[in-house]
């Protein structure tokens, strides 16, 4: 698949379900808040591309939420989390591939049946999506979780420093291996454990 902007997902995106072209071939409706578009890529492959040109792919990103919630199921990804954009992937009856739900974009659902959810974005389009109402709320817990916790994640690595009380020196030991030599102020080095 080549690059073309024409594939970009914007933050607008709410909804990128299969759906067969005129030539029945497989493809994907694309539904954001103010359009909605046939592409002829499916879903999953749309969703891989743009994880790719954020330097990442649908394998990484799949394994990642696996790896974060503990759960192989249904796992969510992020598309971007600067735009705020969390795809839910859902089964679509009759299609071999799977649909996405931009969880930010959701502002309601509610059962429609025994298997079937109709869900309101924010925008006033609302999509009955073929899961209960039970695997939805499911979904929607999972990608707050996997959310709330690269947040979390991104607060920790950008945190302040604390004032250094000790400093150190680290330098070349007697062997292969470097190790720590000592307060970098003082003068006189010689290798000490670290306690």
């Amino acid at each position: 698949m080549k690059h073309d902007s024409q594939l970009v997902l914007s933050k607008q995106i709410e909804v990128l379900m299969p759906a067969y072209d005129e030539a029945g071939v497989l493809a994907s409706h694309r539904i954001e808040a103010d359009s909605n578009d046939i592409i002829s890529y499916e879903p999953s492959q749309i969703v891989d591309l743009n994880l790719r040109l954020a330097g990442s792919s649908l394998r990484g990103a799949r394994d990642s939420a696996e790896l974060i919630l503990r759960s192989r199921n249904k796992a969510p990804l992020i598309l971007s989390r600067k735009h705020g954009v969390c795809l839910m992937p859902f089964a679509w009856c009759g299609f071999p591939d799977r649909g996405y739900v931009n969880e930010r974009q959701v502002d309601d659902y509610e059962p429609n049946g025994r298997r079937s959810t109709t869900v309101y974005m924010k925008s006033g389009n609302s999509i009955d999506v073929p899961c209960s109402i039970y695997v939805f709320d499911n979904s929607i817990n999972r990608a707050q979780r996997l959310c709330g916790w690269l947040a979390d994640r991104d607060e920790r690595i950008c945190r302040e420093p604390k004032l250094p009380v000790q400093t150190f020196h680290i330098g070349k030991g007697a062997g292969l291996n470097f190790a720590l030599l000592g307060d970098a102020k003082r003068r006189k080095k010689e290798v000490v454990k670290l306690k």
